[in-house]
Order: structure tokens, then sequence, then C-alpha cells
């Protein structure tokens, strides 16, 4: 199961999907993926659970990334681009969409 998830495994906050998701802590979640816990893995149910939380969170994600979409009291979103070498050392908001500033 970890060789499937590799490309997220450091993008992820595995902790929070065990607490939100399965109610077990971030160590059982761990050797669910390792495959060394008593079952060899997930049961069924589990990876069918692991699946949905995955789905609900790249919903998740969609929808921050779609401003228009996010909802009539939505705060604009803000990326930060690198400050110029002579300026303070401080970011600054890019302009949205990206790229047009």
């Amino acid at each position: 199961m970890r060789a499937q998830l590799n490309d997220i495994l450091l993008l992820t906050s595995w902790r929070e999907i065990a607490m939100t998701y399965f109610k077990k802590s971030s160590s059982w979640l761990y050797h669910k993926l390792d495959g060394i816990d008593s079952n060899g893995g997930f049961t069924p149910d589990e990876a069918r659970q692991l699946q949905q939380a995955l789905y609900d969170i790249s919903d998740r994600i969609r929808r921050a990334a779609e401003p228009n979409k996010a909802g009539p009291h939505a705060q604009p979103c803000f990326f930060y681009r690198k400050s110029a070498p002579y300026s303070t050392g401080r970011r600054q908001p890019a302009k949205w969409p990206l790229g047009s500033n």
C-alpha cells in the first residue's frame, strides 16, 4: 500500500487522516500502510474507508483551488511570491491569477 501512495506520502498529514477518518492513532495507520499489523495491512473495509478519505481530501483541495466555487462568503485566495533581492525580505502577495503580475 505504501508504494501506491508514494507520491503523496510527504504531502499528507497521515496523523490527521488517522484521527479524522478512522478515529485511530497515526501509528495504527502507519502500521497498516507498512503491512505490519495483525491483519497484514488493511482489511477490505478499511481500504475502502482510506479510498473515501483520499477522495474527500482531493475534493476539498480542488474546491480550495477554485476561488469562484468556494462559496458566497469566501475570502480572496492569496499566493505568495518571493521578494526581489533588493527588498526588505518580506514576501508580497501575488496577483490572481498567478503569472499575471
